[in-house]
């Protein structure tokens, strides 16, 4: 069964994106008109692993949300007493603080 468009309002065009498991050529114009850039080492083999993590965390991702899992209103990451619970929470900051950091510097 599919998920309709409606549970999934941020991945609205999730049917319309190409496969994740197809491949894309490695000849023509399409690789040709990009300059490669001498800071991002690229190979096959890097590519199909991040496709791997890529496809664990979309169904990771789709399991939760089929399942109806959502914050409570009421969380507060600050308010967790596990250590590890803690911790997640730290990291999950971090990671998004450093991602729109990167953003930003990038535009």
């Amino acid at each position: 069964m599919r998920a309709s468009r409606a549970a999934w309002p941020c991945m609205s065009s999730w049917t319309t994106s190409p496969h994740p498991t197809r491949q894309r050529s490695t000849s023509g114009s399409d690789t040709a008109s990009a300059a490669p850039r001498p800071d991002i080492k690229l190979s096959p083999n890097l590519v199909e692993t991040n496709r791997k993590f890529a496809a664990k965390l979309w169904n990771a991702c789709r399991f939760a949300g089929m399942n109806g899992c959502a914050l409570p209103p009421d969380f507060e990451a600050t308010m967790a007493t596990e250590t590890l619970n803690r911790w997640i929470a730290h990291e999950t900051a971090r990671a998004t603080s450093d991602v729109t950091e990167e953003i930003e510097a990038y535009r």
